[in-house]
């Protein structure tokens, strides 16, 4: 797969009309279109190796610039032509955009899992500012709703699952709703291990994998999908108390 020359290190504009990923049946190619600036940059890769291509980006990637965008390309690559790779027959009208949606939500779900629990190994003060800004608000509204004492005497790991279904529910808020998926939390009933293994469990070896090729990617918001979940955002939490 080529590199992008060091000259071309500039971030892609955001103005710029966005390309979809295209597969060819004749060639067995995916072609994948990022920009660098103004200019327009096509890879075409064959469908077999796109899980190698991306295991080889994910690597020397640093979280940002060109090499970033490629990367949330492949992926985006292989969330849509991914039952192709798999085997599988690719669903058609409502329900392929729902399955579109639940496999976004899974990836989203599991880099935001490992994200946190990875930040909660490390001091206060080392961890990420996005997670801390996130969590300082969420502190806030259990303050509000008087529910610190049962926030702080429950598990760890239910919390973490907890905040997981949270962020992630809250940041695809448009989505769940058109597609009538993943309820927001409800708290305290939330039921932790209903969706670790519904939206957590199917990606996490992936991501993890991704990680132990190149652990610094949980020290920052390192893809699209924690992006997503932890730049700020307009809209309020949405989760309701019982």
């Amino acid at each position: 797969m080529p590199i992008l020359p060091d000259k071309l290190n500039d971030a892609a504009s955001s103005q710029l009309p966005y390309v979809e990923p295209r597969y060819s049946r004749k060639t067995n190619h995916v072609t994948i279109t990022i920009r660098v600036g103004e200019i327009p940059i096509d890879f075409s890769i064959s469908i077999k190796r796109l899980d190698r291509a991306v295991d080889r980006v994910c690597r020397i990637s640093d979280g940002t610039g060109p090499l970033q965008n490629l990367l949330d390309e492949l992926l985006h690559a292989r969330q849509r032509y991914g039952h192709i790779i798999d085997g599988k027959k690719k669903s058609r009208g409502k329900q392929s955009g729902r399955n579109e949606i639940l496999y976004e939500l899974q990836y989203a779900s599991a880099w935001t899992y490992s994200f946190i629990r990875h930040q909660w190994n490390r001091s206060t003060e080392d961890r990420n500012p996005f997670l801390e800004k996130a969590e300082s608000n969420f502190r806030r509204w259990l303050q509000e709703e008087n529910l610190v004492y049962l926030w702080d005497t429950a598990k760890r790991s239910w919390q973490i699952r907890f905040l997981t279904a949270f962020f992630v529910g809250n940041a695809y808020a448009d989505e769940r709703k058109r597609h009538r998926l993943v309820d927001p939390p409800e708290f305290p009933k939330f039921h932790a291990e209903s969706f670790y293994r519904t939206y957590v469990q199917p990606k996490l070896k992936h991501v993890e994998s991704r990680r132990q090729n190149k652990p610094t990617l949980l020290d920052s918001l390192s893809n699209a999908y924690l992006r997503k979940v932890f730049y700020p955002r307009t809209s309020g939490a949405s989760f309701s108390a019982s």
